[in-house]
């Protein structure tokens, strides 16, 4: 029975793979009514990052060899598997928060190496991609000031950059079009990561042990920020990056269940966090 349950398993997960891997991406699945719920990376690690770099091809393929030579500096398939907990637990908060953006849909998660940096990035793609290089998580995890929830900002930021694709979010629109540079977009990320974070952990600790746990992502300001201010990409300084995250954090005291006051969906968040980064303008 065991044995039987194993190989339905296995045939399920197969099945799976094929579907994820059947050339369209996340948003044209969801685009075309194939309507999916939650965080993958199916059978391959790199099914998710190759087909998200085929979209910017001056990014170089993290190669088999590649992953292999990171054991035992990080288990790349271990860490796919938080990261698809950590968004699928996103996913599950926006939905008890009645948030109509993220009902149907699905992302592909993978991991990256860029090349160019010594530090590592992120990348969420509007086509339902989520790609981490692997030097980025390794650098927040060596920081001397640091949380466990370090991973957990740094993916429910790259999420909130998916709820931002999903809302069609006019500061994104903006951004794209050239209209300003990336520091709005970026910022209200880091508030909405913030909130992700209050939303998940804050009734599970005492106050005094979540304020501890969550200062603690102070220490990745100085990978997080940067002065580049007349930059295209510039993200906001560190100060205001840790502005933005505390801010957000602030915003999900109203607790998360369906009896609150006021639903904490992502429209609700982004609002707030928008208007927070204006007056963060008049310093």
């Amino acid at each position: 029975m065991i044995k039987l349950l194993a190989i339905t398993t296995f045939l399920v997960n197969l099945s799976f793979a094929q579907i994820l891997d059947d050339g369209l991406t996340p948003a044209e699945r969801f685009e075309t009514g194939q309507m999916m719920s939650g965080s993958f990376s199916a059978s391959n690690v790199l099914m998710c990052s190759q087909s998200a770099l085929k979209q910017k091809l001056d990014k170089p393929l993290l190669s088999d060899n590649t992953l292999l030579s990171l054991s035992p500096y990080l288990t790349v398939k271990d860490q796919l598997s938080l990261i698809n907990e950590l968004i699928n637990s996103a996913l599950d908060l926006m939905t008890r928060e009645l948030d109509i953006s993220v009902m149907g849909r699905h992302v592909c998660t993978g991991f990256y190496n860029e090349l160019e940096s010594h530090i590592g990035n992120a990348l969420s793609y509007d086509r339902g991609y989520i790609i981490f290089d692997f030097k980025l998580i390794q650098n927040l995890y060596s920081q001397e000031v640091r949380s466990f929830w370090m991973l957990d900002f740094l993916v429910f930021h790259e999420f909130a950059h998916q709820l931002q694709y999903w809302n069609n979010d006019l500061e994104l629109i903006k951004t794209r079009q050239g209209l300003q540079n990336s520091r709005k977009i970026e910022l209200a990320a880091d508030c909405v990561a913030g909130a992700l974070l209050g939303l998940k952990y804050r009734n599970r600790y005492t106050p005094e042990d979540y304020s501890s746990t969550f200062s603690g992502l102070v220490g990745a300001s100085k990978l997080l920020g940067d002065y580049n201010k007349n930059h295209p990409s510039h993200h906001g300084t560190p100060l205001e990056r840790i502005m933005a995250i505390r801010y957000g954090s602030d915003l999900s005291k109203g607790s998360s269940n369906l009896s609150s006051e006021q639903n904490h969906n992502s429209t609700y968040l982004f609002s707030k966090c928008y208007d927070f980064i204006e007056s963060l303008d008049s310093f």
